[in-house]
């Protein structure tokens, strides 16, 4: 019998990639944690695939951050959720209840959360199901996002602007789109910065029994512009679907939309994968007027 709870090897990102959805390979460091937390325990659920383990265990989901030897210290990551579930529910943002966080020594160090389960099912499912309730429930997220994209303190340590990290996925642009970029947000002004999710994706918000959007997963959440976080609603949540845009950002005229789209995911992590799975292929973008241009041209659409 093997003397840890978790009996595989980590020693690189890879490595982890190979196992964090796995309920088997958890269950036994679940199980102890449950019994340590005093929570009942039942064996683990996949959720929708992450970066760290997630699991359904009856009324609970438990997050498992992945190990330094991973290659990415997600230490950071438990403390930035602890503080945004603490700020959401302050700002009367429904987002699910942490009943539990700590570290358990193993093979590796693993820190956790355990939170309520929420039943509910992702925005997308549901407007496909409702498509008549598309623009109310984008007028919902305003409402929603308005109260949490308020000033905060200083919860973490990441730099929007000039952290080489977050600057990866523009990578494998053209070089003049690069530099025009680059040139770009140097001259941005993003010093009116506030507390934002920073992943609002169709899996990260939930609607539920009564029609009533949740928000769960905060582990990017940043003090960043509010166009920030507007502009990944816009073009990954909406894609620049016209009832929604509608619903959400109500008569704003087209071309300031489009600049704000624009700005948002020029500095935004997931920026540079948005654009080309969302917009149009790197390959096509010289400068920042060719993004601008292309998505102003969508926005008009009928």
């Amino acid at each position: 019998m093997s003397e840890y709870l978790f009996n595989f090897s980590i020693a690189s990102w890879a490595d982890w990639g190979r196992v964090f959805n796995s309920p088997d390979a958890f269950a036994p460091l679940a199980e102890y944690i449950f019994d340590r937390e005093r929570l009942d325990y039942t064996p683990p659920e996949k959720l929708t695939p992450g970066t760290n383990a997630v699991f359904r265990i009856g009324r609970y989901v438990v997050k498992i951050y992945a190990p330094i030897e991973s290659g990415v210290d997600c230490v950071s990551d438990m403390s930035t959720e602890l503080f945004a579930e603490r700020f959401a529910r302050e700002h009367d943002v429904p987002t699910p209840r942490i009943v539990a966080s700590g570290e358990v020594s193993d093979r590796y160090r693993f820190v956790y959360i355990v939170s309520e389960y929420i039943d509910g099912i992702d925005f997308d499912s549901y407007i496909h199901d409702h498509p008549e309730k598309k623009r109310g429930l984008a007028a919902s997220l305003r409402e929603l996002t308005d109260r949490m994209n308020q000033p905060a303190p200083d919860f973490n340590s990441v730099d929007i602007i000039n952290d080489p990290e977050r600057s990866r996925r523009w990578d494998c642009y053209t070089e003049s789109f690069r530099a025009d970029r680059r040139a770009y947000i140097d001259r941005l002004d993003t010093s009116a910065r506030v507390f934002v999710h920073g992943d609002l994706n169709s899996d990260n918000i939930l609607v539920d029994r009564d029609g009533n959007l949740r928000v769960i997963d905060f582990a990017d959440a940043v003090k960043a512009p509010k166009f920030y976080e507007q502009a990944l609603i816009a073009t990954e949540l909406f894609r620049l679907e016209g009832d929604l845009i509608r619903g959400y950002f109500g008569d704003m005229p087209p071309e300031s939309l489009a600049q704000m789209i624009v700005d948002g995911l020029l500095i935004h992590d997931f920026g540079g994968d948005i654009v080309r799975q969302r917009i149009l292929p790197q390959s096509e973008l010289e400068s920042v007027d060719d993004l601008y241009t292309h998505i102003l041209s969508k926005l008009k659409q009928p």
